[in-house]
Formats: C-alpha cells, sequence, structure tokens
C-alpha cells in the first residue's frame, strides 16, 4: 500500500514525536486532595509526574560489592526523565499539533496518541482502539492496514501542522 521509504520516514517521525513528548517535565507535580498511601497527609503526585519519575523503589537495596555490574535496586537503572528545559520549543509545538490533529481526525489522533504519547507499539495500539470501538458499539475495526493508513495519514498532517 505504501513504499518502504515512506514507512521508514513515518517510523522516525512516530520516533521524533515520542521523544518530544517525554523529553518535558509536567505541569502538574501535586493532585488535588490528600494522599493517604504514605501517612505525609499532603497533596498525592499527579498521574502524569509519577509516569515522568518511572518505576521507583523503596526497599532500600543497596549494591553488591562482590557482584559483578550489581547496581542495587533494579529500578535504579531506569532513567527518569530528561531535565532539559521545562517548555522546549519543540515540546510546545508537538502539544499544538496534536490538538489541531484531534479537532481534525480523531482517530488518526487516538493512533498516535497511543504510539507517541504512551509508547504503545502498534499492535497495541491497534488492539486498543479495536477494544475500545466494541466497548462503544462503534463498527469500526482496525485490521493492519487500516492501522498503517491511520498512522501515515496522521504523522502527515502532524508533520504539516508541525
Amino acid at each position: 500500500m505504501f513504499s518502504k521509504s515512506k514507512i521508514e520516514t513515518t517510523s522516525q517521525w512516530v520516533s521524533f514525536f515520542r521523544a518530544n513528548w517525554q523529553m518535558e517535565l509536567p505541569m502538574a507535580i501535586h493532585s488535588r486532595g490528600v494522599d493517604d498511601g504514605h501517612g505525609l497527609g499532603s497533596p498525592p503526585y499527579h498521574p502524569e509526574f509519577e509516569r515522568w519519575l518511572g518505576p521507583i523503589c523503596f526497599c532500600g537495596r543497596k549494591p553488591d560489592p562482590n557482584v559483578l555490574n550489581d547496581r542495587g535496586c533494579p529500578s535504579s537503572n531506569i532513567p527518569r526523565g530528561n531535565k532539559k528545559d521545562h517548555n522546549s520549543d519543540a515540546r510546545l509545538r508537538t502539544t499544538k499539533a496534536f490538538r489541531k490533529l484531534r479537532k481534525v481526525a480523531p482517530r488518526e489522533f487516538d493512533a498516535l496518541y497511543l504510539m507517541c504519547a504512551l509508547s504503545a507499539s502498534f499492535e497495541t495500539a491497534m488492539q486498543s482502539l479495536n477494544e475500545r470501538a466494541e466497548r462503544l458499539d462503534k463498527p469500526e475495526r482496525y485490521g493492519p492496514n487500516e492501522m498503517v493508513l491511520l498512522v501515515v495519514s496522521g504523522i502527515d498532517k502532524l508533520v504539516w501542522y508541525w
């Protein structure tokens, strides 16, 4: 349906937009209410901030000096986000482009949001769209060809808006 170079270019743009989504610190660190889980009585962390932080371990496992390349807790090796400037131009442009895409082409937005912002794979995004359509009793179902069409068309629009 599409040439190999078009698919490769689309894949590169998906990676580019995914990186832009993940490079900025979240705007909200705390949510409203009181955090019941930790007993401190402070406001709970906002879900976006928790996603940006990544897995946090409180096990306190220290590296074992007798084991080669032991770094302690396995989750301590996961990067915690990119601490570059808070509102980079690329991130703002990406957000605005996604907003425009959502208004013009909501199904393409859904597919690309899953792949870029939520880092879902092609298959996972396709499955998620199909599950959502079933849950909402919508007639559309997406196979690999339809999903490729949504992604390529959505990326073309995003690049134009960006």
